[in-house]
């Protein structure tokens, strides 16, 4: 059984896998082209993002999304993942009769109540790329009672050029750790540089690191993560799509366990990359030993061990 700590939770790419996944193969076909393949990883992600296809608003109904939280489940089913940390939006807007995540979360509860050895654990995903406005609307949203009953942790996202911001911020996001025992998650070692990051993890020292990549390549940053017991979250298929590394020549999982820092592997955005735990696996490769260690790692650093 699988434990997965990173993952998006893609509900409107979700949406569009039931009612025209014709729009998928479309989008995935962009991996191939050559405007996108001459980008640098930021500017890939960017370019994606922008390409999204967006279902019609009348498909973003309650039924649909029921029907979104059924398909997440099922593939937990198919592909024998016990565990999800979601990371999801505290803004549901597209989603005109689910009033917030709180109601997302007993949606949630109602489909796992037939599937007893599956769990999922939201994540607020909490975006410095926002605007200030958004993002105190957002940590706003965060500290509302109902809210914190619904989440085990936040998931933190920047680029280098939201550092102030972060600055800003980043004593109030402690305060749910020290105060609500909240999970810290950072995004780092994808697009930001390893001076920049050191500024980030030494300030909030998250509990674990969504990718790391980069991080690997600093003796400081690792020394730092491996004295603090941090996690890193890495995500195989969505680095190689975004050519942030080339995992047939490198293997940042073996690179970290050799350095005695803990790792998971993850599916990311798994509708966005067109993955799944299998392909990340082989994307890896892995041996069933080191598998072995990632899956011990993956139970002890969940955020249910809170």
């Amino acid at each position: 059984m699988y434990y997965i700590l990173h993952q998006h939770y893609e509900s409107v790419l979700r949406l569009v896998k039931i009612v025209n996944p014709n729009k998928l193969d479309e989008f995935h076909s962009i991996f191939n082209s050559s405007s996108f393949l001459k980008l640098n990883p930021q500017s890939k992600l960017k370019f994606l993002q922008k390409s999204l296809p967006i279902p019609d608003s009348k498909y973003f109904t309650l039924e649909n999304f029921i029907k979104v939280v059924e398909q997440t489940v099922e593939e937990m089913v198919q592909q024998n993942i016990s565990h999800i940390d979601l990371r999801i939006s505290l803004h549901l807007e597209r989603w005109k009769d689910i009033f917030d995540i709180c109601h997302a979360r007993n949606i949630y509860d109602k489909v796992l109540a037939r599937h007893i050895d599956k769990t999922i654990f939201f994540i607020a995903a909490i975006d410095m790329k926002k605007s200030e406005a958004e993002i105190e609307k957002s940590i706003g949203a965060l500290f509302k009672k109902k809210t914190l009953e619904s989440i085990v942790g936040i998931d933190i996202t920047m680029y280098k050029e939201d550092v102030y911001k972060f600055n800003k911020y980043y004593k109030t996001l402690l305060s749910l750790r020290n105060e609500h025992k909240k999970k810290i998650i950072m995004h780092l070692g994808e697009f930001t540089t390893n001076d920049i990051n050191f500024e980030i993890i030494r300030k909030i020292k998250p509990d674990r690191i969504a990718h790391g990549i980069t991080l690997l390549d600093s003796p400081k940053l690792c020394e730092f993560i491996k004295h603090n017991n941090i996690c890193l979250d890495m995500c195989p298929v969505s680095n190689k799509v975004l050519g942030v590394v080339d995992w047939e020549k490198h293997n940042p999982i073996k690179k970290a366990t050799d350095l005695g820092i803990s790792v998971t592997i993850n599916t990311d955005d798994p509708i966005m990359f067109d993955t799944n735990i299998n392909k990340e696996i082989k994307t890896a490769n892995l041996s069933q030993q080191q598998l072995n260690l990632l899956i011990e790692n993956s139970k002890k650093y969940s955020a249910e061990n809170i």
